[in-house]
């Protein structure tokens, strides 16, 4: 084996002095022990051996990759249960400021036997949810809403068709606490496009025009959205198209982190996508179906085009 280059010995033993220290503020603070934040870490689809950790806490050999993992999840674990956070001029851990509406969420440990697929999801057989569900869905979001669709027709109207107090100032309430929005729509000129809308018209004949309907949508959030960014919130909103034939409707609050949810609604044949059933699922209740959901839209939108000429989230 090859001799590791001062580059990386400096690099791994960075990595380890931050998941030293971040163990020893969570045993400080919380009284966790290894085994509890290997728990944790799991939940939160980061798993690193009993015996790998013990490894980087006591000083003997732990790969590079391994170092990477226990860092990324002992530092998501101290991001939402403790206010405190790395500063790399100083090497240590220091206590922040966090927004006035913080307040800390304790990370659930990972049970294999409660990873039932009953819990944390609610079923509605009957549709697209009501606009004002809708929006309190979203009410509690502190990062981020993500909206991939097919049209985003309905999306759009909302901003127009209903009174102010119904959508638009709620919308706007969550982007002044720094909530950013995504939302998604079918690329109108694409194949898969023209493919889907074709089979769709032969039982639906209204869905034959829906790429100008698509073209139409797009330009209204473009307007939308630079109207809003330009307002100075916070928060921000982007458009984006993709190119798949979309196998469902994704209503995401705060996906990424450990209190996530999610609506899910899949595309049924000849069937008006406001009439398909609806899933609400519950990441903190249901690890592994939701995380099965998150890959799918993150695989939908990695090639996605941001319409907009702000940078990426």
């Amino acid at each position: 084996m090859a001799p590791l280059s001062p580059e990386e010995i400096k690099k791994r033993t960075a990595l380890r002095m931050k998941v030293q220290q971040a163990y020893e503020l969570l045993h400080f603070h919380k009284s966790y022990q290894q085994a509890e934040i290997l728990r944790k870490m799991k939940w939160l689809g980061i798993e690193v051996g009993t015996a790998s950790f013990s490894n980087i806490i006591n000083n003997n050999r732990a790969g590079l990759k391994i170092l990477q993992l226990a860092c990324k999840g002992i530092l998501e674990i101290i991001e939402w249960e403790l206010p405190y956070a790395f500063d790399e001029k100083k090497e240590s851990f220091v206590e922040v400021q966090k927004p006035t509406d913080w307040a800390p969420k304790t990370v659930p440990e990972y049970d294999e036997n409660e990873q039932s697929p009953k819990k944390g999801i609610i079923f509605r057989p009957e549709g697209r949810l009501r606009i004002q569900d809708k929006v309190e869905f979203m009410q509690d979001a502190q990062h981020e809403v993500v909206e991939f669709g097919v049209r985003l027709r309905t999306y759009a109207d909302y901003f127009i068709s209903r009174s102010e107090h119904e959508f638009d100032r709620p919308m706007r309430a969550l982007l002044k606490r720094k909530v950013n929005f995504k939302l998604y729509l079918l690329d109108p000129t694409c194949n898969e496009t023209l493919l889907y809308f074709k089979d769709r018209g032969r039982v639906q004949p209204e869905e034959k025009a829906s790429p100008e309907v698509i073209q139409g949508v797009l330009d209204k959030l473009k307007r939308l959205s630079k109207s809003l960014n330009n307002e100075g919130y916070p928060g921000q909103m982007q458009v984006h198209t993709y190119k798949h034939i979309p196998y469902n409707h994704f209503l995401i609050v705060d996906g990424m982190k450990p209190y996530g949810k999610m609506i899910v609604s899949h595309y049924i044949y000849g069937i008006r996508r406001a009439n398909c059933p609806v899933m609400i699922i519950d990441k903190q209740h249901n690890y592994d179906l939701f995380k099965r959901y998150w890959d799918s839209y993150k695989m939908l939108t990695k090639d996605s085009k941001n319409l907009n000429f702000t940078p990426p989230l």
